[in-house]
C-alpha cells in the first residue's frame, strides 16, 4: 500500500515539472538559433559590374543666356559641328571637309567625335534657334576644351550698337588705296537683328561734297559691287548695295563685335583730297593709318583734336592718328588728304623717261653706224 502511493506521488510530481522542463527546453534550444546570426548586420552588398568609361569625345554646351545674364541648359538642341582643313591642293586655304551632328542632352551637351579634331582642323560649331543661326568658333589650341555655344535672345534695339572705326590710307600707282575697318557690338544682351527698313548702313570714307559725306544715295546699286571689296566676320549677315548705300543685313550678337572690312580704290586726280565719314551709329573710337614711302609722303589731317604716332620702318613711314573726340551718329568727319603726287608729275616723268631710252636708241644707231663706215 505504501509502494502504491509513494509511486502516485512521484508520477504526480513529474506531471508538474514538466511545463518547466519543456519551456527551458525549448529556451535552451532557441539560444543557439540567436547566437547563429552573422555579425555584418549593416545594409545588403550587391557587387556591382564595373563601369565602362564615358567614350572620349568634344562636347559642345549650349546655354540660353537671358537678359539678366544668367545661363541655362538647352536641351534637345540640334548642334552642327563643321571641320575646316587645309591641304596642299587648296594652297592653305581652309575649305569644309566634313559635318558632324548630334542633339543635347538633359545638360546642354552635344558630343562630338574626336576625328573632328585630327590635324589641327578649326571647328565651327552651330545651332538654329528662332529661324536664327546662332555659331562660335572657339580658337585654335583650346584642346579639348569644351565648347561654348551660347544662344542669346532676340529684341536688341539699334540704340544699343556702338561702332569703333579705323581708316588705313596708301597710295598706290595714282591711286589712293581707303580701307574702312568698322567693329559694331551691342552693349545689351540681346541679339540686334537688322533687316529690312532696318538695315544697318555701312559708313563709307568717300570724297566730300559741301564738307559732307556723300556715301547715302550716290553710290549705283548696279556697278558698285565691281569696285568695293567687302568683307563680313564673323559671317552674321550679309552686306548688300540698295538705295545707293552699302547696308548690313543680319544680326549683331553680343560678345566682341562684328568686323566690317570695305577696300577700294579713288583715282587721284589733285594733290588735296577731302574724304567725309559719316556713322549712323554713335562711334566709340576713330583711327588713322597711313603708311607711305620716303618718295611719297602725303599728309593726313582729320579736322577733329587727335593723337599723333609715328613708325619708321626701312623706306616705310607709319603714322597712326586717334580722334579724340570721335563722331556721334549722323555727324560727318572731313579727312584732308595733301601733299598727294600729281598724275601730270607722273605722266610727265613718265615722258621724260620714255624721251631718254629713245635717245639712248638713237645714240647707239649712230654709233654703229659709224663703225661699219670705217
Amino acid at each position: 500500500m505504501n509502494g502504491a502511493r509513494t509511486t502516485a506521488v512521484l508520477a504526480l510530481a513529474l506531471l508538474l515539472c514538466a511545463p518547466g522542463a519543456a519551456a527551458q527546453t525549448e529556451q535552451a534550444a532557441s539560444e543557439p538559433s540567436s547566437a547563429q546570426v552573422p555579425e555584418n548586420l549593416g545594409p545588403r552588398r550587391v557587387e556591382a559590374a564595373p563601369s565602362v568609361p564615358p567614350k572620349p569625345s568634344i562636347p559642345v554646351r549650349v546655354r540660353k543666356v537671358s537678359p539678366d545674364g544668367s545661363f541655362e541648359p538647352m536641351q534637345g538642341a540640334q548642334v552642327l559641328l563643321e571641320r575646316w582643313a587645309s591641304s596642299p591642293a587648296t594652297m592653305g586655304k581652309k575649305r569644309l571637309e566634313a559635318v558632324y551632328e548630334a542633339t543635347t542632352d538633359a545638360g546642354g551637351f552635344a558630343r562630338f567625335p574626336l576625328e573632328a579634331r585630327a590635324g589641327g582642323a578649326d571647328l565651327v560649331a552651330s545651332t538654329v534657334v528662332e529661324g536664327v543661326t546662332r555659331s562660335v568658333t572657339p580658337p585654335s589650341g583650346t584642346g579639348r576644351g569644351v565648347i561654348d555655344l551660347r544662344v542669346y535672345e532676340l529684341g536688341g534695339e539699334t540704340s544699343e550698337l556702338k561702332g569703333a572705326t579705323q581708316v588705313d590710307l596708301s597710295v598706290r600707282d595714282g591711286f589712293v588705296i581707303v580701307e574702312t575697318a568698322w567693329t559694331v557690338r551691342t552693349t545689351g544682351r540681346r541679339l540686334v537683328r537688322l533687316e529690312g527698313d532696318q538695315r544697318l548702313r555701312v559708313p563709307v570714307a568717300l570724297p566730300s561734297v559741301f564738307g559732307d559725306s556723300m556715301d547715302e544715295g550716290m553710290l549705283p546699286n548696279e556697278t558698285t559691287r565691281r569696285h568695293l571689296a567687302l568683307q563680313v566676320s564673323p559671317e552674321t549677315g550679309r552686306l548688300v548695295v540698295k538705295g545707293g548705300a552699302v547696308h548690313f543685313e543680319g544680326v549683331i550678337p553680343p560678345g566682341p563685335g562684328t568686323a566690317i572690312r570695305v577696300r577700294y580704290a579713288l583715282p587721284i586726280v589733285a594733290e588735296r583730297m577731302d574724304l567725309a565719314f559719316r556713322s549712323p551709329i554713335d562711334t566709340s573710337s576713330l583711327s588713322l593709318s597711313s603708311a607711305w614711302s620716303d618718295r611719297v609722303s602725303p599728309r593726313v589731317v582729320p579736322e577733329r583734336a587727335f593723337r599723333a604716332y609715328r613708325n619708321v620702318r626701312g623706306e616705310t613711314v607709319q603714322r597712326f592718328l586717334v580722334v579724340k573726340e570721335p563722331p556721334k551718329a549722323g555727324e560727318s568727319l572731313v579727312i584732308h588728304v595733301s601733299r598727294l603726287p600729281r598724275p601730270l608729275d607722273v605722266h610727265a616723268a613718265a615722258a621724260l623717261g620714255g624721251s631718254f631710252i629713245l635717245l639712248f636708241f638713237f645714240a647707239l644707231a649712230l654709233v654703229s653706224g659709224w663703225r661699219r663706215e670705217r
